[in-house]
């Protein structure tokens, strides 16, 4: 991985950890994620490479969480909690 979140150490115990951190390196180097995040103005190329190097750590690690037996947990709950599609409209059950 180019940029390493915080407590890459936990990979080995944590497996879905690093699958999460992977695969979020693959998508933000095919689409650029990490700089439509930080945009003002969602254009690509609006942010500044300081800003890049300063957040891309954190969203790595935020990334490597959401891939941690708590950070997981989280996930399930909302998604199970949440009876929205993947447009954030409400389903229409009876």
């Amino acid at each position: 991985m180019k940029i390493k979140g915080l407590h890459t150490y936990r990979f080995k115990d944590h497996p879905l950890e690093e699958l999460f951190a992977k695969e979020w390196e693959k998508e933000n180097a095919q689409g650029h994620v990490l700089e439509y995040l930080l945009s003002q103005d969602n254009r690509r190329g609006s942010v500044s490479k300081q800003d890049i190097l300063v957040a891309a750590p954190v969203i790595q690690w935020l990334v490597q969480w959401l891939g941690s037996p708590v950070g997981s947990s989280f996930v399930l709950r909302t998604l199970y909690h949440d009876d929205r599609d993947h447009h954030g409209e409400r389903s229409k059950k009876p």
